[in-house]
């Protein structure tokens, strides 16, 4: 529960900060160069996409290894409830 709050407490931390730098932040842009193709954009907007765009890497690279515990623990459950069967049995 501590560890849960910590990180509540640090999430509330990052956004107030990401909030305050968008109050102070707001109406400037800054600009993209990739090759010929050049894009301009609200320096705000390239924060908050750069933090969804990291949140979804995070999800997508943690995906396999949840999944992979998931069906771990589908088998450990399959194999408890047999050998109780078994032992029930005798």
């Amino acid at each position: 529960m501590n560890r849960r709050r910590a990180a509540l407490g640090l999430a509330l931390i990052a956004f107030a900060v990401l909030f305050l730098f968008a109050l102070y932040n707001r109406g400037q842009a800054i600009a993209f160069t990739f090759g010929l193709w050049r894009w301009q954009v609200d320096a705000i907007i390239a924060v908050y996409t750069g933090v969804g765009l990291g949140l979804l890497a995070m999800f997508l690279l943690g995906l396999p290894g949840d999944l992979a515990a998931r069906a771990e623990n589908a088998r450990l459950a399959r194999r408890v409830r047999q050998l109780e069967r078994e032992r029930g049995g005798d």
